[in-house]
C-alpha cells in the first residue's frame, strides 16, 4: 500500500493478515491447493501471501486495522494523555493528580517510548483504515454494493472446519 513519503515496511503484517482473511475464492479459486502445497513442501515459515485482489487487500487492511485497534486498547494511556503528561511542568497536576516527571528520568523516558509506540500504531491503523476505505469504494463501484468478497469475519471459523486443516498429513 502507498502511504506517501513514509518509509515503512508493513509487508509481513499485511501478508499475515492476507493469510488470516484468505477465502476459497482467492488465488483464482485455488487457495486451499496453494496452502496444501506450502504445507507439503515444508515452506510455511517463508510463505508470504502476496497481493491477489482488491477484495483480499481490503480484508487484509481491515485485519491490520483491527489488530492495531486492539493493541492500542491494551495500553494504559492514550496519545493525548501522554502528550499532556509530557508537556506539563514537572509539578503540574493532570486531572488533579500530581505528575512529577523529571526530564530524562525513567518515567519520562518510558512515557516517551510508549507515546512513540502509540503514535506509530495510530499512523499504521489510520493508513490501513483509509486504504481499506479506498479499496471498498473502488470494489463497490465496480462490482456493486454488498460484494461477498468484502466480508470480514468477526469470529474465527468453527472448529469443525479448522481441525481438518490442523490434521494435515500431506495427502
Amino acid at each position: 500500500f502507498d502511504i506517501g513519503n513514509m518509509k515503512f515496511d508493513a509487508s509481513k503484517i499485511v501478508s499475515t493478515c492476507r493469510l488470516l482473511t484468505l477465502t476459497n475464492d482467492d488465488y483464482e479459486g485455488q487457495a486451499l491447493s496453494v496452502l496444501e502445497e506450502v504445507l507439503a513442501n515444508n515452506t510455511a515459515e517463508s510463505f508470504l501471501v502476496e497481493r491477489q485482489s482488491d477484495a483480499l487487500e481490503f480484508r487484509a487492511a481491515s485485519c491490520v486495522f483491527r489488530l492495531v485497534d486492539m493493541m492500542l486498547w491494551r495500553y494504559p494511556s492514550t496519545v493525548k494523555k501522554d502528550m499532556d503528561l509530557l508537556s506539563s511542568a514537572p509539578h503540574d497536576t493532570l486531572e488533579g493528580v500530581p505528575r512529577p516527571l523529571l526530564f530524562g528520568g525513567k518515567e519520562w523516558t518510558a512515557a516517551h517510548v510508549r507515546l512513540g509506540e502509540m503514535q506509530s500504531l495510530e499512523v499504521l491503523g489510520g493508513s490501513m483504515k483509509a486504504h481499506a476505505r479506498r479499496l471498498k469504494e473502488a470494489i463497490t463501484s465496480k462490482d456493486g454494493i454488498g460484494s461477498v468478497a468484502l466480508t470480514v469475519r468477526r469470529k474465527p471459523c468453527s472448529m469443525e472446519h479448522t481441525l481438518p486443516l490442523l490434521d494435515y498429513s500431506g495427502g
